[in-house]
């Protein structure tokens, strides 16, 4: 008697599957150590590409994306968006500033910021999404509202404007006013008392006293011009022979950026852009 043989069906190798609740929590490792690479640095570097091979495998485009809002380069394009729309954007960045630093970028027209010198790395999470943004919606839209969209003149003409400066009253300067022209121009409130904080000069009663008149006398009174009539460009004399120059927007009254002359330098404005 023959025996029937009985087949089962082929069952082709198993595929690799990720259990529903196993891929929320691989968003959520996903998603923490991101930030934690924001302290660390890219030693937790391979633990989100894994998580992110793992919840790709298994197209998981909703975590995917929530992951992505929650992450920190969601915040940094989140922070971009924001900044740019209510004219507060920064181009960040990383180490110590130095003279010029914190100028208005000439081509974004906007300031930068910086996190320091001590890097590890996972900066980048949130600085890279936040300048890409700025920049992009620079490029498509123009400046920022609020931004300074005058003649930017570079340091070489800057200092080749100031060739037909005119001495003005550091008295004024340090009301606010510069007599370059009639009516003198109009400074923000403090601006003109803010760059004169880092000079010798000191004033009694708002006239200068006996001593900074003196010191004028080898230092040179400050100067000032206008460029293409919306350009203040000063000229303020430090330690002789260096000088500070400042440009500032005559609409706002502000300084929008500093160039040294001679040895003069330094790290931080004394006035900046934006109050």
């Amino acid at each position: 008697m023959s025996r029937s043989l009985e087949y089962e069906p082929n069952v082709g190798p198993a595929r690799f599957a990720v259990p529903a609740f196993s891929a929320g929590w691989l968003a959520v490792l996903l998603i923490l150590s991101l930030w934690a690479m924001t302290v660390f640095g890219g030693l937790l570097f391979p633990v989100p590409i894994i998580a992110f091979a793992l919840l790709l495998a298994q197209k998981r485009w909703r975590l995917l994306a929530l992951c992505a809002a929650l992450s920190p380069m969601g915040l940094g394009f989140g922070m971009g968006v924001i900044g740019y729309c209510t004219g507060t954007a920064k181009v960040q960045g990383m180490g110590l500033p130095g003279m010029g630093y914190y100028n208005v970028d000439p081509e974004l027209r906007c300031e930068r910021s910086t996190g320091g010198c001590l890097v590890n790395g996972g900066e980048v999470l949130t600085q890279t999404p936040n300048n890409r943004v700025v920049v992009g919606l620079t490029r498509l839209f123009g400046p920022q509202p609020g931004a300074y969209t005058g003649p930017y003149p570079d340091e070489t003409e800057t200092k080749a404007a100031l060739a037909t400066g005119v001495p003005i009253s550091v008295e004024l300067l340090a009301q606010d006013q510069v007599d370059v022209a009639q009516p003198p121009v109009q400074l923000d409130a403090g601006v003109g008392s803010g760059l004169l904080r880092p000079t010798m000069f000191t004033f009694v009663g708002g006239k200068l006293d006996a001593f900074s008149r003196e010191l004028m006398k080898d230092t040179g009174s400050p100067t000032a011009t206008l460029y293409q009539g919306q350009c203040l460009i000063l000229r303020i004399p430090m330690n002789p022979p260096s000088a500070m120059i400042v440009l500032l927007d005559v609409k706002t009254g502000r300084p929008f950026a500093y160039y040294g002359e001679g040895e003069y330098f330094q790290r931080f404005p004394p006035v900046t852009w934006k109050k």
